[in-house]
This record gives structure tokens, C-alpha cells and sequence, in this order.
């Protein structure tokens, strides 16, 4: 069975208006073609839409199928509707930066759940870190950012969304491991290593990277090594956006 949409269009009619003359005139087809659609979708349903009286009259399985055509309809109207629109309308699209440290299953059910709920928006992803953001922001047309740390620029918004969890694990050889409890002050006498890209709007300086220590501003939250208990400490996860986009937008 192959329903057409046609043949649906001049089922309502004639059910909505009650003759074949009035649902032609409204629909500005020939009342020979009405009949015509009418009489292919009995014959693929395999069953009478309408009593054969001077006036149509709908018949029971008639009067069942009626709201599910005019369902139908509305939705091919708002179809139509939808795709002239696209015609002149570019998709959608949201550029997003995202720190590579960032929890991959946790990023990857969010991602999944904005997809289920604009499946319409074209979503570009890209890796980078705080630093990152501005030049990505600037010279690449990126929307918005999930970063761990930024510097928010003037034509920038940042809003802080949690704290994803972080603790420093050394060797069971290593002179902290020896301590009952990690202080900040035991964890300054120990260079930290810390992977960190460099700015794109900042010269780069020979050896900046070579006596990196533990500051309070940098780890102001307490710490602990893989054989202590306790609650590590976090480091703010920061959603920074360039141009604002918002659901509504999309």
C-alpha cells in the first residue's frame, strides 16, 4: 500500500466541506481529480471512506481515518514550511572549544543530550586549553569555550560551572609520600611539572618553564598523594563564551 499525500489532502476535503464540488473549489483542482484521489486511496485501503449518497457521507472506518489525516497534513504543512525556510536560511552551528582534560564520558553525554535536543544545529568541536581561547575566539569564529582556566577579554563573558577533582600522586619513594598529611607549605618544597600551553598573544621567553613550584594561588585547595584519604581538592571548570549564543538563538 502506498498512501500519496494527495489523495489524503482530498480525503479531508471532501470530509470537511461534505461535497466533491465545494472540496475542488477549495483545494483548485478539478472535482473529476477529487474523485479520482478519493477512489485510489479506497481501492489501496481496501475499503469505502464514503456512503454513496448525493451528499458524502463518511463511513465508520471513514470517521476513524479522518484525524489521523488531518495530523497528518498539518505536519506536511509545517514540513513545507520548514524546508522553503531552509532554502534561504543557513543551518545552525555552534563552534566549541573543549580542554582535552575535561572528563570524556561526562562531556560525551552532555554533547549526546544537546544533539537529541537541536538536532538541527551543526556542532564543531575542537581541543584547546585556557590559554587557547582568545586566539580561537578571535581568529577562528569559535562560539564558545569548556576550559579550566581562561582570561576573559573585554568582548568575552566567563561563568564558572563546577569543580572537576584533582589530586597530586607521587612515588611511594618520594619524600612526601613519608608525610602522615600533605600541607600547601610541604607541597612548595617540590617542583610540580605541569603541562601548560603557551598563549598565542604572548611572546614566548626561553626557560619560563623551567622553575615551575606549587603557589596557593595556583593550588589554593588541598591536596593529597594516592596512599592518603581525604577529599582532593578541584580545579575551576570555566564556560566562556565570545559571541552569545543561547538555545534560543539556536
Amino acid at each position: 500500500m502506498s498512501i500519496k499525500i494527495d489523495e489524503i489532502r482530498s480525503f479531508a476535503a471532501v470530509a470537511e466541506t461534505g461535497s466533491f464540488s465545494a472540496a475542488a473549489r477549495r483545494l483548485g483542482r478539478a472535482q473529476s481529480v477529487l474523485s479520482m484521489h478519493v477512489a485510489g486511496l479506497e481501492a489501496d485501503l481496501g475499503y469505502a471512506l464514503f456512503h454513496r449518497t448525493p451528499k458524502p457521507e463518511l463511513t465508520a472506518r471513514g470517521q476513524e481515518l479522518l484525524p489521523s489525516a488531518l495530523r497528518l497534513l498539518a505536519e506536511a504543512q509545517r514540513l513545507e514550511t520548514r524546508a522553503a525556510a531552509l532554502a534561504d536560511t543557513a543551518l545552525p552551528a555552534l563552534y566549541l572549544g573543549i580542554d582535552p582534560m575535561l572528563e570524556a564520558p561526562v562531556m560525551i553525554e552532555i554533547l549526546q543530550q544537546f544533539s537529541k535536543a537541536f538536532p538541527s544545529v551543526r556542532l564543531q568541536i575542537e581541543n584547546i586549553t585556557g590559554s587557547e581561547a582568545q586566539w580561537f575566539f578571535k581568529k577562528s569564529g569559535m562560539n564558545a569555550a569548556l576550559v579550566f582556566s581562561s582570561e576573559p577579554a573585554i568582548e568575552t563573558r566567563e561563568r564558572v560551572l563546577g569543580r572537576s577533582p584533582v589530586s597530586v600522586v607521587v612515588s611511594k619513594n618520594h619524600p612526601l609520600a613519608s608525610l602522615p598529611t600533605l600541607t600547601t607549605e610541604a607541597l612548595r618544597q617540590h617542583r610540580q611539572i605541569i603541562v601548560h600551553a603557551l598563549n598565542p598573544f604572548l611572546p614566548f621567553i626561553p626557560g619560563s618553564f623551567s622553575d615551575i613550584r606549587i603557589d596557593q594561588e595556583l593550588f589554593p585547595f588541598p591536596a593529597h598523594d594516592s596512599r592518603h584519604t581525604g577529599q582532593p581538592g578541584g580545579i575551576p571548570v570555566f564556560a566562556v563564551d565570545h559571541h552569545a549564543v543561547s538555545a534560543a538563538d539556536l
